[in-house]
């Protein structure tokens, strides 16, 4: 993967296996977006306590939830339609989508695999787990992303 800006676009050049991997990646995100439910650590994530009272709290997710996954959907289906060729040329909307799209494939792996700020990436046995390997390439997909948008 190569990630450059040349002027308002953003340009990532993708391998084809990595066009494959992120199309599987992305449809399985949201297949499973489908089933979460209050209680599964992912959806906590994505749909965090406005307020201590947990009725409230409930009340405040029952409101906004839905909206957040439309739109979290919607993101996520916007970028596995982008995947058709092994380059995606984004304005700053479109880079901003695939951030948030990022951050979401991450947040949601990192639980599921127990992802901790203390994890070795040099440990041999972590560099072999496909999971965490999936891991840390989003994370630096993500990385060069940020750094493309930024040099605007």
């Amino acid at each position: 993967m190569k990630v450059t800006r040349r002027g308002g676009e953003v340009r990532v050049r993708l391998e084809p296996t990595e066009v494959d991997l992120l199309s599987q990646v992305l449809s399985e995100f949201e297949q499973a977006s489908l089933a979460l439910a209050p209680g599964d650590p992912v959806y906590e994530r994505f749909h965090p306590a406005a307020y201590e009272d947990p009725r409230a709290a409930a009340e405040f997710r029952d409101l906004v939830g839905d909206d957040a996954d439309t739109a979290r959907s919607a993101r996520v289906a916007q970028c596995r339609a982008e995947l058709s060729g092994t380059t995606l040329r984004l304005d700053d909307g479109a880079a901003e989508r695939w951030l948030m799209t990022l951050n979401d494939l991450r947040l949601g792996l990192g639980i599921r695999l127990g992802v901790t700020a203390e994890d070795d990436p040099e440990d041999p046995a972590y560099q072999t787990d496909p999971g965490r390997l999936l891991y840390h390439w989003l994370t630096w997909f993500q990385d060069a992303l940020v750094s493309a948008v930024l040099r605007a």
